[in-house]
């Protein structure tokens, strides 16, 4: 088996000055939901998957029964109030250093025969006590972008953000050898193993600002409401067992 396997589901777009952006598992699996949330919303048209012996050993049961391999796909959208789309998504991606790069590398050769020259990353922070609105931090390949970034709610603080690891990071920077630009946008999210709607809604928030779209967001507002109504719940719980006061633990962060 080849390391990657591509199969093309329909003709190659002819598209204006495209956008590449991310959306593969990580913290929160904030990438995810985001660009799954604007696949379908934007109704984005499948051009290729890609299937790799680097992906894990599984197969997915699909809702008609029918067996799927982990794969990742490229989606395209034509927007006609200014640059078009494409979004990657995945099941996963490598683990590993070296797949990593391999992985990345081969996003990039997808990428560049698209003739896309920009990037967008995305993913999560896990933060022990987040505001209630998330704060979404950034970080850039190029300086043009930090003002534009700061006056649409980006945050550059290098307390917030430190270091990138796997795609988010990768195909940023190695983006960056082949002349591509781009930056990652990250948002608070409360447990790295919990859905970060409220996250990916703070992002979404800055993608409609910067791409000019309008996406409506608002059917996001009843997932994060129950988790936080479900959070609230645990919390009275643990209060209740509870007999002894609780140590203030250092908040911690992490970049996937």
């Amino acid at each position: 088996m080849n390391d990657f396997i591509i199969e093309k589901v329909s003709f190659k777009p002819k598209l204006k000055s495209p956008i590449l952006i991310e959306g593969f598992p990580g913290v929160g699996n904030v990438a995810r939901i985001v660009v799954d949330f604007l696949i379908n919303k934007l109704k984005a048209k499948l051009y290729l998957r890609v299937y790799s012996k680097y992906f894990p050993n599984t197969s997915f049961i699909n809702e008609d029964n029918l067996i799927d391999l982990p794969k990742v796909e490229f989606y395209y959208y034509k927007n006609k109030k200014g640059k078009d789309l494409v979004f990657v998504i995945g099941d996963t991606q490598p683990g590993e250093s070296n797949l990593s790069y391999d992985f990345c590398n081969m996003v990039l050769d997808i990428t560049q025969s698209m003739d896309i020259k920009e990037i967008i990353t995305l993913g999560g922070i896990a933060a022990s006590s987040p505001e209630s609105k998330p704060k979404v931090y950034g970080a850039v390949t190029h300086k043009e972008y930090l003002s534009k970034l700061t006056k649409i709610g980006v945050n550059f603080d290098r307390k917030g953000v430190v270091v990138l690891i796997g795609a988010a990071g990768l195909l940023l920077g190695l983006g960056n050898l082949r002349s591509m630009k781009g930056f990652t946008l990250l948002a608070e999210t409360l447990n790295q193993n919990k859905l970060g709607f409220a996250a990916a809604k703070s992002i979404l928030e800055v993608l409609n600002k910067y791409l000019n779209l309008s996406v409506p967001l608002d059917s996001l507002n009843p997932l994060i409401s129950d988790q936080k109504q479900n959070l609230e719940h645990k919390k009275l719980i643990k209060k209740i067992k509870e007999q002894e006061e609780l140590s203030h633990l250092s908040e911690h962060r992490y970049i996937g």
